[in-house]
């Protein structure tokens, strides 16, 4: 546990530590933690998390479950991690499962004890997807925690914010943590381990004049990666719109302009892939994505366009798939969903943290 000497931040201390460009800003409210993840002074993941609520799950926790119902149509059971919380094991996702009560023979009976780790959270109508391909820790030995723990236990704790951003967001080393109180402090504290992160500064913001959302300017940058408009440096602009099926961004050129059409066409369009990458990044946006760039006619225009996409989500993890770009100028994207996007959070999160 990282235990630093001087553990307060003020603003006179941030003015002087500008030259950290990573942030995650923990505000605290009756257990509910809120992470801003910024880069460079815009954000890069916002998440909610209750930690009061036990039992909620997260990606690679591991369970002890009871498989609840056999579906042969689909290939797949129905376990349930408590007393009235099912999960869905595929049966592509069956590979040397642990049973508790009995050796596996190649197959799976209702009533059957076994070991499951979430290997994708639920959304909307669907259960948590769990599998048997067990990714612990090397000194983890879960034969044994099985036989010491009965069923509906959790017995191996999974993916936290930290280890979250560690995969998918280019690493959390070098980071100053700043927390809104002593809560937060001893949470993240609880997560980051010394030997792996020697360089995390845990800090408990401690600042009379200024709240720590008015100093992150947090109202505001959360707006950029939640409003349906985006607004871009050259007067065009994106419509971002998230269905159920689908996620829908519309370019157009706005207040953009100039002399050669073509050309303002263009520009617009490559900024707009740009900004669409950070945007994917930042609400976390999955599925099916659907751009409708600003059509042209030159006859490059679908092959310039397909590499500055797949430029902009090199570095985009899991990095979105361009499909295909039509020639109507509908860009086809899909994206793996691994977590929840930022329309989730959005609804369980406290606005007056805001204030």
């Amino acid at each position: 546990m990282i235990k630093p000497r001087d553990n307060k931040l003020n603003i006179s201390k941030e003015i002087k530590t500008d030259s950290v460009n990573k942030r995650l800003v923990v505000i605290n409210s009756n257990g509910l933690l809120h992470y801003f993840y910024l880069v460079n002074g815009r954000i890069h993941y916002f998440y909610v998390e209750d930690t009061s609520d036990k039992s909620l799950v997260s990606v690679g926790d591991i369970y002890i479950g009871v498989v609840s119902h056999v579906n042969k149509e689909i290939d797949g059971y129905f376990i349930n991690i408590d007393q009235n919380e099912p999960v869905f094991l595929p049966g592509s996702e069956i590979v040397n499962p642990i049973l508790v009560n009995r050796k596996y023979d190649g197959k799976l009976h209702e009533s059957d004890v076994i070991l499951v780790q979430i290997k994708k959270l639920g959304f909307a109508n669907k259960k948590p997807l769990v599998s048997t391909k067990y990714k612990i820790s090397s000194e983890v030995n879960l034969e044994q925690l099985s036989r010491t723990c009965v069923k509906y236990s959790l017995i191996y704790k999974g993916q936290s914010i930290v280890d979250y951003i560690d995969k998918y967001h280019g690493g959390f080393g070098n980071t100053l943590v700043v927390c809104s109180d002593e809560y937060a402090v001893d949470y993240m504290n609880g997560l980051i381990s010394n030997d792996r992160y020697t360089d995390i500064s845990v800090k408990l913001y401690d600042d009379e004049h200024i709240s720590i959302s008015s100093l992150y300017s947090l109202k505001s940058k959360l707006d950029e990666i939640s409003n349906i408009k985006v607004w871009l440096k050259s007067g065009g602009y994106l419509f971002i719109n998230p269905t159920e099926a689908m996620t829908v961004i519309d370019v157009n050129t706005g207040k953009a302009g100039g002399k050669n059409k073509d050309n303002a066409i263009f520009d617009i369009n490559i900024e707009a892939i740009n900004e669409i990458a950070y945007q994917i990044l930042a609400r976390n946006l999955s599925g099916i994505i659907i751009v409708d760039l600003i059509n042209s006619k030159q006859a490059d225009f679908n092959t310039i366009l397909t590499k500055a996409m797949e430029d902009a989500f090199e570095t985009i993890k899991p990095a979105p798939k361009l499909v295909d770009i039509t020639k109507l100028g509908l860009a086809e994207i899909t994206r793996q969903k691994i977590h929840p996007d930022i329309y989730d959070s959005l609804r369980k999160m406290d606005r007056t943290i805001l204030m």
